[in-house]
């Protein structure tokens, strides 16, 4: 259960994300959050998103953000707010393709998180068009263990 405070964020940006994509959401993204230190399985990214089949032919849906980025309370740094933005969005887009019976690929879901964070930076953040595009697609650098398959999907 996360704290009042804890939830700010997240659910701010799921508001940003339904009001940038014209989106009605009848959930609380909140709902889906988990705390890093309460999560056993290894992780290397500040949120992830993971997802496990039930027998039911339902689906499982957890968003892990680390704790840092739940227990900010001077607010986030850039990169903060877009790993939340980030987890945000797939847990979005997840949740609504599940609603519609849609298949999805790994390459829509981040797109849609670029575009999600791209549209939040400059529309809530108010960063200016050019810097948010440089911030996001041209001034970054790969970790040393990103795999090649994931590099080609982010290209």
């Amino acid at each position: 259960m996360l704290t009042l405070a804890q939830r700010a964020i997240p659910t701010q940006i799921q508001r940003q994300i339904a009001a940038v994509n014209g989106l009605r959401l009848d959930f609380d993204v909140c709902d889906f959050v988990v705390p890093r230190s309460l999560v056993d399985v290894p992780l290397d990214r500040p949120e992830q998103l993971l997802l496990e089949p039930r027998e039911d032919g339902g689906l499982d849906v957890s968003l892990v953000l680390d704790d840092g980025l739940l227990n900010a309370e001077r607010g986030l740094s850039l990169d903060g707010f877009c790993a939340v933005a980030e987890g945000v969005s797939h847990l979005v887009y997840v949740v609504v393709a599940c609603e519609r019976e849609a298949q999805i690929t790994a390459l829509e879901l981040e797109l849609q998180a670029e575009i999600d964070k791209f549209a939040l930076l400059v529309l809530a953040l108010r960063i200016p068009a050019a810097r948010a595009l440089q911030r996001l697609f041209t001034g970054f650098s790969w970790a040393a263990d990103v795999d090649p398959e994931e590099q080609d999907r982010y290209r």
